[in-house]
């Protein structure tokens, strides 16, 4: 009879069987419903420091790039003023 009961039961809702089958597992395994929201919670608080994370290295790759510009730019002009200082001076 348990048998028939569950075979109709897939047939009618087979993602209600599997999320029965999942919790029966997780009993198993000695985990509880309200341990394994607790899981997810910390979960997504990690997410969203790594997605916090990837944000500052983006801004810090930006800096970065900025910084390499403004150091080209001053080598260039403090490489050009013994150029400019030579030129005065004839």
């Amino acid at each position: 009879m348990k048998t028939l009961v569950a075979s109709l039961v897939r047939r009618l809702a087979p993602e209600t069987m599997r999320s029965l089958e999942d919790l029966a597992t997780l009993r198993r395994q000695g985990e509880s419903l309200p341990g394994l929201v607790a899981r997810a919670e910390r979960l997504e608080a990690r997410v969203a420091e790594f997605a916090e994370l990837e944000y500052a290295i983006d801004e810090l790759r930006r800096d970065s790039l900025r910084i390499a510009e403004l150091t080209d730019l001053v080598v260039t002009r403090v490489g050009a003023l013994p150029l400019l200082h030579a030129d005065q001076t004839n």
